[in-house]
């Protein structure tokens, strides 16, 4: 019988919840599904390229986010409130 248990059956094993991958893909995708798609080369360009790590900000970081790739004011105050959730 193979070998059960050990590091890489725990890896394969689907999450309860999985981490969204890294990388810039998932962000677009993320900024599209809520309409920001626009800011996707802005936030790759100010290195905002991990989704974990920008679904953990607060909203007062989110501001920070927001006006760092140039939002427009009612596109910031929706990212700030929404995040990456639809409303």
């Amino acid at each position: 019988a193979p070998h059960q248990g050990g590091p890489a059956t725990e890896l394969g094993m689907p999450a309860a919840e999985p981490l969204p991958p890294l990388g810039m893909p998932a962000v677009v995708q993320a900024l599209e599904g809520v309409g920001l798609g626009r800011y996707a080369a802005a936030f790759e360009e100010q290195g905002y390229d991990d989704l974990r790590y920008l679904r953990t900000m607060d909203a007062a970081e989110r501001a920070t986010v927001a006006e760092s790739v140039g939002m427009k004011q009612g596109h910031a105050n929706k990212f700030v409130k929404f995040a990456f959730e639809p409303a």
